[in-house]
């Protein structure tokens, strides 16, 4: 396999063979059949074959980070351990062991926080409201580091493990008259666990957990370098998020100054018909009342007085209807308002970018 991979640098399976290619790679990782700079990364998908690809590793993780020291006693504590002391009277429920572990790995947080300029705060304790199911406060763990305007939290907890139970006689002759009797119970263990909230997607991994070869201060740089990725991104997301907006509303200005530019054409399209319109029908007012009054003219005395007033009352309707009495000038564009200028928005929103059209 590993032949082929640096040959071509990548292999097609069926996805029935995909648990044989996952043994294979953790087997080539195992006996380091692969430089430490390169990564097989399998890939499952329903939509097209699997494939099993030797890439070369982020350079996020080729970087060699400085190690972060853990004091092996908290003498001069950092504020944000009397806060949390201060907040935390019950310690987490952890064992004073690990509840002072915990503080020496909080103090060299605190420490390098502020050598790189970060910085760090006890979050208030969980207030447990007994009438509501859910915690009224917001808050996922005990600190919080803020990295510019990004911030994450660090939720510290003893690990806990399940082992036999050894029954008191009483239980046992419950459990012989078939009722039921816990016969296993979780104890604490020696490990500590930090679970990383606040910021999403992860880059190396959400929880971070002791074992008896890991201690939390050998994994504790990449724990700090996780939040700053974290950070990192939040900011490239958020100018990548402006970026569009900034695109969105010029596209939108773009189309709305040209759906005003529209909107006053045909204003004055419509005026200058109307203008059209009102004048022929002056000009023809204007020869009717010329033939009325020839026909005025052969009437008696009495009828021509009657048509001398209909004759009057014509004249000053047409003088008043036709444009040529008034002044000859461009009209005035018309007021944009959203209703206006929808039916030239090319189904853009009238009201703003990113909103509904109606």
């Amino acid at each position: 396999m590993m032949e082929k991979l640096e040959t071509e640098g990548s292999i097609e399976f069926d996805s029935s063979e995909s648990g044989k290619y996952r043994q294979l790679a953790n087997v080539a990782k195992r006996e380091k059949l692969f430089p430490d700079d390169m990564e097989l990364v399998i890939d499952k998908s329903w939509h097209k074959p699997c494939s099993i690809t030797l890439q070369r590793r982020p350079e996020w993780q080729l970087v060699e980070l400085e190690p972060i020291e853990v004091p092996a006693t908290v003498r001069s504590s950092h504020s944000v351990i009397a806060r949390l002391k201060e907040q935390r009277p019950k310690r987490q429920g952890m064992d004073t062991p690990r509840w002072n572990w915990t503080l020496r790995i909080v103090q060299a947080l605190a420490l390098e926080c502020d050598k790189r300029g970060y910085k760090i705060e006890a979050t208030p304790a969980l207030n447990i409201n007994p009438h509501r199911r859910y915690y009224d406060d917001p808050h996922k763990g005990q600190i919080k580091i803020s990295i510019g305007d990004d911030s994450a939290e660090l939720d510290f907890r003893q690990l806990r493990k399940t082992i036999p139970k050894i029954l008191t006689p009483a239980e046992e002759r419950r459990r012989a008259n078939g009722q039921y009797v816990a016969t296993e119970e979780s104890v604490k263990t020696d490990w500590i666990a930090i679970k990383l909230s606040g910021l999403d997607g992860e880059f190396w991994k959400t929880d971070w957990a002791e074992t008896d070869e890991l201690r939390t201060d050998t994994f504790l740089p990449r724990l700090l370098q996780e939040i700053e990725l974290r950070a990192a991104r939040a900011v490239d997301r958020r100018a990548l998020k402006k970026q569009r907006e900034d695109e969105e509303q010029q596209c939108w200005q773009n189309v709305h100054d040209q759906a005003v530019a529209q909107l006053n054409e045909k204003h004055r399209a419509d005026v200058l018909y109307d203008q059209a319109k009102r004048y022929q029908r002056a000009e023809l007012l204007a020869d009717y009342i010329a033939a009325m009054k020839v026909k005025a003219r052969t009437m008696t005395a009495a009828d021509a007085e009657a048509a001398e007033k209909w004759i009057y009352w014509a004249e000053s309707h047409m003088l008043s209807i036709n444009p040529l009495r008034n002044e000859l000038r461009m009209s005035s564009n018309p007021q944009p308002d959203a209703e206006a200028i929808k039916p030239f928005m090319r189904r853009l929103s009238p009201y703003g970018p990113g909103r509904s059209f109606y």
